[in-house]
């Protein structure tokens, strides 16, 4: 028990009681917690502000015998621009909420919490969101010791060939033409879109490929239904990022 000091990232909350709220936070040094707000949904209390998801703060915590709680809270940055925009605001509730399903508690991890904290930046830059879901999406699997193996097809053994490749989210790898096997929820990628993701999931290149809209929506489909699987579950924010998407 005592007092703590934390930097971290706001990725969700939740009510508690009457006027209290839960934290989620990912903190660079101590990883994913909770934490109580108190007096955090009263109207004129400051931390309604502050434990809004994105919000970048330096914290106190006191840790107890329960839930941790928040004893001072400051703000560090808040990415306005992110909360004035509904399709950017929408990829940031995708970027946290796909980091809050795949961290275990308690478990710091630097290279994730740099991640998100530069997509969070580089979605108010003007980049576009969906190419950076991309990047965000590999380099978040690549981190947590998920990504799938581009190297070699899943049967013969060398580089997957062909002007098509396959993907098996369940399987986690790539087959050749040559090679594939009728697939349940399988992704077919052309050789433009498989040698794009190859790309993109390389941390030495600049990640910039020039995509047609068809290889974009294969590259989208095969990641979404590779973290699908590993999750066991559509993410919320996802299924809004499809309504917004949808045309009408």
């Amino acid at each position: 028990m005592g007092l703590y000091q934390a930097e971290g990232i706001v990725l969700a909350n939740r009510d508690l009681g009457e006027a209290d709220r839960v934290v989620i936070l990912f903190c660079r040094e101590q990883g994913k917690i909770e934490a109580v707000a108190r007096g955090a949904r009263r109207p004129r209390n400051r931390l309604v502000g502050l434990t809004l998801p994105f919000n970048l703060l330096r914290l106190a915590i006191f840790s107890g015998r329960g839930l941790d709680e928040l004893s001072q809270v400051e703000s560090i940055r808040n990415f306005p621009i992110l909360r004035g925009d509904l399709l950017l605001l929408s990829y940031a509730s995708y970027f946290v909420e796909l980091t809050r399903e795949f961290l275990p508690e308690h478990e710091p991890n630097p290279a994730i919490y740099s991640l998100l904290l530069q997509v969070l930046a580089e979605l108010e830059t003007g980049v576009d969101p969906a190419e950076l879901a991309r990047l965000f999406e590999l380099r978040l699997l690549d981190h947590s010791g998920l990504l799938p193996s581009f190297d070699t097809c899943l049967v013969c053994g060398k580089p997957p060939a062909g002007e098509t490749v396959f993907f098996h989210p369940a399987e986690g790898g790539f087959y050749c033409s040559s090679c594939v096997r009728p697939l349940q929820n399988g992704v077919a990628l052309s050789r433009a879109a498989f040698e794009a993701i190859r790309l993109i999931a390389d941390v030495d290149s600049s990640c910039r490929a020039s995509l047609t809209r068809d290889d974009q929506r294969e590259i989208q489909r095969a990641l979404q239904l590779f973290i699908e699987y590993q999750l066991g579950r559509e993410l919320r924010s996802l299924r809004f990022l499809a309504g917004l998407a949808a045309p009408g």
